[in-house]
């Protein structure tokens, strides 16, 4: 049987995204980058940025393409998490790894990750308005420049 690209939507937006939201971001917004095959949590050693930064990059993107089941709030809380505990407040950009407490694991600064958390941000913003995101992509963009 031929696929819709009505079906394909239906399927990732009403099915599979709002289940793996379900299953990989924890209460604070953290997601899990390994799962088990069965949908339950794997064992992660730690959060890490790029995960999050993506996740949270699919769930506002598929809000921006008409996505609804809460992932817009799921995508929030997801930036809000990376921005507040992956954020180097001290030295600026974001930590690259943080232990499953939300504690800085590795601190060192990679453009690649900070380009995931461009594309999250820009995201977020267009997908649910929050300044919050779209000030932390002009500071990043100041950040690549510098």
């Amino acid at each position: 049987m031929a696929r819709t690209r009505e079906d394909f939507s239906e399927y990732l937006f009403d099915y599979f995204l709002p289940r793996w939201q379900k299953h990989s971001q924890d209460a604070d917004g953290a997601f899990q980058y390994f799962l088990n095959p069965d949908w339950s949590r794997a064992d992660n050693p730690d959060l890490r940025l790029r995960v999050q930064a993506r996740q949270t990059y699919v769930l506002a993107k598929a809000v921006s393409l008409g996505a609804e089941n809460g992932l817009g709030d799921a995508a929030l809380l997801g930036s809000e998490y990376m921005l507040k505990k992956f954020g180097d407040a001290e030295h600026g950009g974001f930590h690259l790894r943080l232990t499953p407490e939300g504690e800085p694991l590795d601190s060192n600064k990679d453009l690649y990750e900070h380009a995931f958390v461009l594309l999250a941000c820009s995201a977020v913003h267009e997908a649910t308005g929050d300044v919050r995101a779209k000030a932390t992509a002009d500071r990043i963009c100041e950040l690549l420049d510098s």
